[in-house]
């Protein structure tokens, strides 16, 4: 039954359906390759002529997209030369979805509004995050990064292949919580010291996996990530240009 019940919908959705058998080796190979990089990346920043108030930010964000990139980069080849399969196929990269886009990027705006109301309800002790904002200049890296880089790379990470691989090996259900639980352990580091910042961001995570699962496609969730980051930013530049 949940065989035809997946045959159906990859038919409605136009997606291919996949023969690779996933394995827990897959994930102990992506952490094991997402640690090396961190560590590595580490080692890069500290060699690059990074100076100035907003160091700490060209420094964070280096990283963050080295790791990133580099990350999906060598997912894409194993799948491709060892697996040969289609990684885009695989992460379930597709067009053929059942939400208005319209709608989705209302939805991402909606989540950051509801977030940030959220926020003033708890304040924070100061995080990593809003020290890095100090200058124009690391506010304008911060939403290149936001904008262009982060929704693609972090939903192919969690929405894409952790949660193939989740899904694979246990069920749709278990893979929305881990992914979201794994999405908000990658922002502790940002968000350090403010524990409501850290709960919100799982339920953040957990709203784009549960679209992931209900859509059966990881691109809305890069929608509404994109809006999502889009309409903080916005609101951040705003609130700061009119104080």
């Amino acid at each position: 039954m949940a065989e035809n019940s997946l045959h159906s919908k990859a038919q409605t959705l136009n997606t291919p359906i996949s023969t690779y058998e996933w394995r827990g080796r897959d994930i102990f190979y992506f952490i094991i390759t997402f640690l090396a990089l961190n560590v590595g990346a580490v080692s890069l920043v500290n060699i690059l002529p990074f100076e100035g108030e907003h160091s700490l930010a060209m420094k964070t964000l280096f990283g963050t997209l080295f790791v990133e990139l580099a990350l999906i980069g060598v997912t894409a080849l194993t799948f491709h030369f060892v697996h040969h399969r289609n990684f885009m196929a695989e992460m379930r990269w597709s067009r053929k979805y059942e939400a208005n886009n319209i709608t989705l990027l209302l939805l991402g705006a909606g989540l950051a509004i509801t977030v940030m109301i959220v926020s003033t309800l708890f304040p924070s002790s100061n995080p990593p995050i809003e020290r890095m904002l100090n200058t124009p200049a690391s506010i304008a890296l911060f939403a290149v990064f936001g904008l262009v880089f982060a929704p693609f790379l972090e939903e192919m990470m969690f929405r894409g292949f952790l949660f193939r691989a989740f899904e694979a090996l246990f069920t749709g259900t278990i893979a929305v919580r881990l992914t979201a639980f794994l999405f908000a352990l990658m922002h502790v580091p940002q968000l350090w010291g403010s524990w409501a910042g850290m709960i919100v961001i799982f339920g953040v995570g957990y709203a784009l996996s549960e679209l992931r699962q209900h859509t059966g496609s990881v691109m809305p969730s890069v929608i509404v990530h994109t809006a999502y980051n889009g309409t903080l930013f916005l609101v951040y530049i705003l609130s700061t240009f009119f104080q």
